[in-house]
């Protein structure tokens, strides 16, 4: 074999694992990698709510005192 033909072998080869490699990755990153990011954002929202709900609810007692106006006697 000519360095011709050694040349274009080896530029196939290494397309060949380049490709190769870039399935490999989407296959792991569809299995484990979004799973991950999808529960975390899950989680992040969810606890991220429950603080917001914890640092801005307020609670309020009023006492009502029975008048004439309040209990329809005026």
């Amino acid at each position: 074999m000519n360095n011709t033909i050694k040349t274009i072998l080896t530029a196939l080869f290494i397309l060949s694992l380049a490709i190769e490699l870039t399935y490999t990755l989407g296959v792991w990153t569809r299995q484990y990698v979004l799973p991950a990011v999808i529960y975390c954002a899950v989680a992040m929202y969810h606890y991220g709510m429950q603080g917001w709900d914890a640092l801005t609810t307020q609670e309020w007692s009023v006492k009502v005192y029975n008048t004439p106006l309040t209990t329809g006697l005026a």
